[in-house]
């Protein structure tokens, strides 16, 4: 009988402490490099896209919080131009924050912070799609995530099995809920039943594009670490489907990259 792992997603409020000083920056990169990613890729378009992005931040941001949290963003970055202080301030909004010391450790929940790392960039994917269409500018996020991925995942090609993956479901503070199966030596599949990131992204009610800024990372990702990773899925929760089923296979031990049969997803639950 193979062996079945379980993970339980963590709880959506229990509360997570960051610092300003290094969180904001490090989202502050993520964000900025997708603008950057535009103005290599469609030099044509980039100042209405900026200006379409500036607006979709102002939307979101009250003017009664701009002076609360200019103090903190002004001490980051004090050249930041309007458009990255208008999303450095729905950032803040996201994380409740209004202290002006970036050194104040502060304490925000697991879905703010989930808020705070996905919602910034789905405005600004969401802002490029609504000015050249939904083909193109998925067309433009998957190549960003493509590079993105590329450039910043550890790579390992030593690993002679999705190992890894395996020995991660022991751990805590899952932002999954999921069942995993190790079919053989080189092959894991996994069936995700719920997602702190779908729960964050569903209410959009966006599934292509929310798809294409979350789940599709997953592909280039799976890549990145090892070449000799493949990464397949059918269906995710986050484009209305029951579970994600998502199996790894290493070439170097299955004879056909062959995506697990429904079925055997179907037979994963959670009091396995």
């Amino acid at each position: 009988m193979p062996e079945t792992r379980c993970t339980v997603m963590c709880d959506a409020s229990e509360t997570a402490r960051f610092r300003p000083s290094t969180y904001i920056p490090q989202l502050h990169a993520l964000f900025g490099a997708f603008t950057d990613y535009v103005q290599e890729q469609a030099p044509e378009v980039v100042e209405p896209f900026r200006q379409q992005v500036l607006s979709r931040f102002q939307e979101q941001t009250a003017e009664t919080e701009k002076t609360q949290e200019m103090s903190l963003l002004h001490r980051l970055f004090p050249d930041a131009d309007e458009l990255e202080r208008a999303r450095l301030r729905y950032v803040c909004r996201l994380l409740d924050i209004r202290d002006g010391d970036p050194q104040t450790v502060h304490t925000t929940t697991r879905f703010a912070g989930t808020q705070a790392r996905l919602l910034p960039a789905y405005q600004q994917m969401r802002a490029l799609c609504d000015l050249i269409g939904p083909d193109d500018g998925i067309f433009h996020v998957r190549g960003f995530i493509d590079r993105w991925m590329k450039q910043h995942t550890q790579t390992d090609d030593t690993l002679e099995d999705p190992s890894r993956f395996w020995d991660a479901l022991d751990g805590e503070h899952h932002e999954t809920s999921e069942v995993a199966i190790r079919l053989h030596r080189g092959r894991i599949a996994f069936r995700v039943n719920r997602c702190l990131w779908a729960d964050v992204m569903r209410p959009l009610n966006d599934p292509q594009l929310a798809h294409a800024c979350t789940c599709y990372g997953d592909f280039p990702q799976i890549y990145a670490i090892n070449p000799n990773f493949v990464l397949t899925r059918t269906m995710t929760i986050m484009q209305g489907a029951p579970y994600c089923d998502t199996c790894i296979h290493d070439r170097r031990h299955v004879e056909s990259i062959e995506h697990p049969d429904r079925p055997l997803f179907d037979s994963l639950h959670t009091d396995r």
